[in-house]
C-alpha cells in the first residue's frame, strides 16, 4: 500500500467501495477499493497527527476527524466518478487530544484527554479526560 505521507493511522469507511484514512502527518486520504493510491488527499491540520476518524454506521457521505489542534472537523466525502473530494463543512472547538469519535444520525460523541492515546508525546495537564456529546443541528 502506498500512502500520501506518514503512516495511515485511523481508517474509516464512508461507503461500500471507498474509505478514508488519517495519517501521523495530518493528511486525510480518500481511497477507492480498486486503486493502489489515494484518489484524493486533504490536510486536516498540517504537522499534527490525525488521532481519530468516525463515520455513521450506515453508508454516508459524512466523516468526522480529530487531532490535538483543538478542533473536530466534519467533512463531506464525494465518491462520484471524476469527482473525488473531501470537503470541509464544519469545525467544532474542542481543546485537548481528540482520542476517539463516534457519530450517528443525531449525536457526535468525542473522547478528549490531555495527551494522545498512543503515547505521551504532548501532555496538557490542564485538560482532564472527558466525553463530550454534541447534538446534531437540524
Amino acid at each position: 500500500v502506498v500512502w500520501v505521507s506518514g503512516e495511515p493511522e485511523t481508517p474509516s469507511a464512508p461507503g461500500h467501495y471507498a474509505f478514508v484514512s488519517g495519517s501521523d502527518s495530518g493528511a486525510l486520504a480518500l481511497w477507492h477499493a480498486g486503486k493502489k493510491r489515494p484518489v484524493r488527499s486533504e490536510h486536516h491540520c498540517p504537522g499534527r497527527p490525525i488521532l481519530s476518524l468516525a463515520t455513521p454506521s450506515h453508508p454516508s457521505d459524512t466523516i468526522v476527524s480529530g487531532s490535538d489542534d483543538g478542533w473536530v472537523r466534519v467533512w463531506r466525502v464525494h465518491t462520484e466518478p471524476g469527482n473525488h473530494a473531501l470537503e470541509p463543512i464544519n469545525a467544532l472547538p474542542v481543546p485537548g487530544s481528540i482520542n476517539a469519535l463516534a457519530i450517528n444520525e443525531d449525536l457526535l460523541v468525542v473522547a478528549v484527554s490531555g495527551e494522545p492515546r498512543n503515547g505521551r508525546w504532548t501532555v496538557c495537564s490542564d485538560i482532564k479526560p472527558t466525553v463530550l456529546v454534541f447534538r446534531r443541528q437540524s
